[in-house]
């Protein structure tokens, strides 16, 4: 084993035996949870069976899939309501602020949680406005057909339809051509949509569609930024 996957390896224990003890001390199980993800630092592992990622395009952290790894270390700890307004709603409860989350998962984690929101929940919520806004055209014309609508919205925001990007971030990534893309991918490709949409649009129009996805964003009830 590298010097690298032991130093990896020990910050997976330091997390577990962090939350297990802080919630065994009678700790806010929310608050343990998160900072016990400010020590874990490994970007993605099997486990179980199962693959985990929890750093997307190498900079944008997932906290959830994270949480889903953490809390089945401690599950019979943490009451079962609770357990399940966080990880399907991201209802971190009472006891945890904005600036608190911002604060106990740290500088490097928050940061890159705030890559995963813009570039990810955000991208996803853009893409829903736009494909909206293509619809209401196509009524306001007469058209009764609305099945190209998410097309026109992929060729509107990046210049080209889905499967000629997704084709590009395959190769990108150098994944094989197949027809299904897994969870984690489809997200990783969400991100990759993100950093492609910014690198060919102009400052003014990046921070225009991210004020128009934010305000589809609470009109529709989107779970907001922590």
């Amino acid at each position: 084993m590298s010097s690298k996957n032991t130093i990896l390896d020990q910050s997976v224990s330091q997390s577990i035996n962090y939350l297990k003890t802080s919630i065994n001390q009678g700790n806010d199980w929310v608050s343990s949870l998160l900072a016990s993800m400010a020590l874990w630092t490994l970007p993605e592992e099997n486990y179980k069976n199962r693959y985990y990622r929890y750093i997307l395009g190498g900079e944008a952290f997932d906290w959830l899939v994270l949480a889903e790894r953490l809390i089945a270390e401690v599950s019979d700890l943490i009451p079962e309501e609770e357990k399940i307004r966080l990880l399907f709603n991201g209802d971190l409860g009472e006891n945890v602020s904005q600036e608190g989350f911002k604060d106990l998962l740290g500088p490097n984690k928050y940061s890159a949680y705030l890559n995963y929101w813009y570039g990810i929940v955000v991208e996803e919520a853009l893409l829903h406005c736009v494909e909206q806004e293509e619809i209401k055209k196509s009524i306001s014309v007469g058209f009764k057909s609305t099945s190209k609508a998410s097309h026109r919205a992929f060729l509107r925001l990046y210049g080209f339809d889905h499967g000629d990007l997704l084709k590009k971030f395959k190769q990108d990534k150098m994944y094989p051509n197949k027809k299904q893309i897994t969870l984690t991918e489809s997200k990783e490709f969400t991100y990759w949509l993100f950093k492609y949409r910014v690198a060919h649009s102009d400052g003014s129009r990046v921070a225009s569609d991210t004020r128009k996805a934010m305000v589809y964003m609470e009109k529709q009830g989107y779970q907001m930024l922590p």
